[in-house]
């Protein structure tokens, strides 16, 4: 189904905007790092990354927004989409990264310099049951609706996908929480210059929604 399409661009969001480097001092608190990008990308808060990355609230801000907006665009591949609906889904992908729920460590610096951050994720179950749920709706829809053409049953598959995933939100539920490592290695030395390992960010996307199976 197309909705998978909403799904998988969750994690091309996720890495872009995690992908940021950090310009280390003696100091470095990869803990807060490592929060400050994860509140930033989720939960749209800038203040700590402003502050740890020399980002001005402009850049972070633009940044956000264009990536909740490549969700849309994504969307939009695969859906013909009013410009209400454009509207209802930006909103919508806003308020699921806010609800994404984690929990950040205390950082371990290791020998080579690197930095080893634990995270506790607790996934959003909000995709759960939705293809099935949909698809018997997409059933009811078409026998109910002999003469809709395509473009009206994808507008009320839309719609359908909309009040889903927005009523999953109104009582958002996750799964136990799950702890692993983040490693943050030092990825340039003049000047020093922090990253989150791109698997590692791959990774955190799995677990933060449930969006693999789906």
């Amino acid at each position: 189904m197309k909705n998978k399409m909403m799904k998988r661009s969750l994690l091309l969001v996720f890495t872009m905007m995690i992908g940021f480097t950090l310009t280390g001092c003696s100091d470095f608190d990869a803990s807060r790092y490592v929060q400050s990008c994860l509140d930033a990308s989720f939960h749209g808060e800038f203040e700590a990354y402003m502050e740890m990355t020399n980002s001005t609230e402009d850049e972070a801000r633009s940044a956000y927004d264009s990536l909740i907006q490549s969700e849309v665009d994504t969307l939009a591949q695969g859906y013909s989409l009013s410009d209400e609906q454009k509207e209802k889904f930006r909103q919508l992908f806003t308020d699921m990264y806010k609800a994404c729920k984690y929990e950040v460590g205390e950082a371990t610096k290791n020998d080579d310099k690197s930095f080893t951050v634990q995270i506790t994720t607790y996934k959003l179950t909000v995709f759960e049951g939705m293809t099935d749920s949909a698809q018997q709706y997409i059933t009811e829809f078409c026998t109910n609706n002999t003469d809709s053409s395509t473009d009206e049953i994808y507008a009320a598959v839309l719609d359908y996908m909309y009040d889903y995933i927005n009523d999953k939100l109104s009582n958002p539920e996750y799964a136990e929480g799950v702890t692993k490592d983040v490693s943050v290695p030092l990825t340039s030395t003049k000047p020093a210059t922090y990253t989150i390992d791109t698997n590692d960010i791959q990774n955190l996307a799995y677990d933060l929604l449930d969006i693999e199976n789906q």
